[in-house]
């Protein structure tokens, strides 16, 4: 009986194996289909359907690094740093030696800000791969971002690998020499740099800057103006070479170093605005420096006669004549801003402003049906434009561009000088009651408004109320000490 039941276990055993090992090679060919699949998802950046059938291969082939290195690949790609830790340190576990693992887990590290951790996954590759470039290289900027200084500039030394090569890392490790005020060492970089004869201009800028950091402003400029002599268009080299000259005073060097790219009709306009935005930007920082004020004067008129239909030049050339008090200069370019960028509203406003300022009233109003056809519904257009009427004596006009005005959002303060206006426009038109509700407006809109005050006093004479007169002109005056012309109306 023992023998039987012993026999018939046995079958079952055998049995049961044959279907286990077919079981399982079922499970493997399933979780080979879906890591296929979900390679296929990657490549076409279908990420979370990758995500789901590699954690179906995952699921049936758990002891696979390529699936976890895989999975942590793909959440890499969503952003989820936390299960791409997870996976990726999965794979480096099963194939300890597999330098690609390594590196990604190295990059998750890094992204997750833990610095140390990825420094430590480089050094594991190097220990077996001690001169592989592409982990030395990212060791060593690793240690950068964790300021390890130092450490970096070790590994850069690795890198050059006995020669001098290789100008790229010589130019890291003076930056990081500069950094730790290890002047002496930069200086040495540097002239091992300029042994190789660098000709990339964006190398040599680098190079410059390295000097001027040092204080030798002197070697900066002459490397500058060799370097001009095959990089002669080149605007960044120019602006870089006018800054030491604006700082040693050589204010004609300045003019002639930034006209030569002004004037250039190989350069783009967009690079000459770099160029006339970099000397705006010196004004802005001296505004009181005639020399400077000379030097933008001269390169903006070259540039706007150089770039007749570049908008932008016009436009940046009419707001510094307005900030330097260059009042005919500045309505030229304006004009021609408007004629450009017909939709301009801020150059639009600031020409209207300037002719009303001029007191060229017949111009404002000539200019104004275009203004308000390009920038419909604008209480500064139209507050111009009424003001210009008003000074004309064409009260009617000027009541009627100014009633307008009012029906637009302004600024608190702006709003009460619109009605203000307003209600001296309807005081010219005789209209005194609405002048009235108008001025009262305005000081409700504003308290301190001391010209509504003393308009609505003149509205109050008009009517013959001499009481409520006398109030609001001295209310006005204990606003504005300055209107000591009410003193005498007050006490006559």
């Amino acid at each position: 009986m023992y023998r039987i039941s012993l026999a018939i276990l046995l079958v079952a055993f055998t049995l049961t194996a044959k279907c286990f090992g077919q079981n399982a090679e079922q499970q493997k060919v399933a979780g080979h289909t879906a890591y296929i699949e979900g390679m296929e998802a990657f490549e076409n950046e279908e990420y979370q359907d990758a995500i789901r059938l590699l954690s179906d291969a995952y699921t049936k082939l758990p002891n696979s690094g390529g699936i976890s290195f895989a999975l942590a690949d793909a959440y890499m790609q969503i952003g989820d740093l936390s299960n791409a830790s997870y996976y990726a340190s999965q794979a480096v576990d099963m194939e300890p030696a597999n330098k690609w693992y390594r590196l990604t887990l190295a990059e998750i590290y890094r992204l997750r800000g833990q610095n140390d951790a990825a420094i430590k996954q480089y050094r594991s590759i190097l220990q077996n791969r001690p001169q592989d470039v592409q982990t030395l290289r990212q060791l060593a900027q690793t240690l950068e971002q964790d300021n390890q200084l130092l450490e970096a500039n070790d590994i850069y030394n690795k890198l050059q690998n006995g020669t001098d090569a290789d100008i790229s890392i010589r130019l890291k490790k003076a930056k990081n020499y500069l950094e730790l005020e290890m002047r002496d060492s930069v200086r040495f970089e540097l002239v091992q740099i300029q042994a190789l004869n660098p000709s990339q201009a964006a190398t040599l800028q680098l190079i410059s800057s390295l000097y001027l950091e040092l204080g030798n402003a002197d070697k900066a400029k002459a490397l500058l103006e060799k370097t001009l002599k095959e990089h002669t268009r080149n605007p960044q080299i120019r602006i870089r070479l006018a800054d030491i000259y604006t700082t040693q005073k050589e204010w004609k060097k300045v003019t002639e170093t930034l006209t030569v790219v002004i004037s250039d009709s190989l350069v783009t306009p967009e690079e000459k605005l770099t160029v006339a935005r970099y000397i705006l930007s010196k004004y802005n920082a001296e505004p009181s420096n005639t020399k400077i004020i000379e030097a933008a004067t001269e390169l903006l008129h070259s540039f706007t006669m150089q770039e007749p239909v570049f908008a932008a030049a016009h436009s940046l050339a009419a707001k510094f004549y307005v900030q330097t008090d260059q009042s005919q200069k500045a309505l030229e370019a304006l004009a021609k801003t408007t004629e450009l960028q017909p939709l301009d509203d801020e150059a639009w406003k600031q020409r209207l402003q300037l002719l009303l300022e001029q007191k060229r009233f017949q111009k404002v109003t000539e200019i104004a049906p275009e203004a308000e056809k390009n920038i419909p519904q604008d209480p500064f257009i139209l507050y111009f434009t009424g003001s210009a009427h008003f000074e004309l004596e064409e009260y009617n006009l000027a009541a009627e561009k100014l009633l307008s005005a009012t029906r637009y959002p302004a600024r608190r303060t702006f709003k009460s000088q619109i009605y203000t206006a307003l209600g001296k426009a309807q005081a010219g038109q005789s209209n005194f009651n609405e002048a009235k509700q108008s001025l009262q407006q305005a000081i409700k809109i504003d308290s301190q408004n001391a010209e509504a005050m003393e308009h609505l006093g003149n509205i109050f004479d008009k009517l013959g109320n001499q009481d409520l007169a006398k109030e609001w002109w001295q209310k006005a005056l204990e606003k504005d000490p300055g209107r000591s012309h009410l003193k005498q109306k007050i006490s006559g």
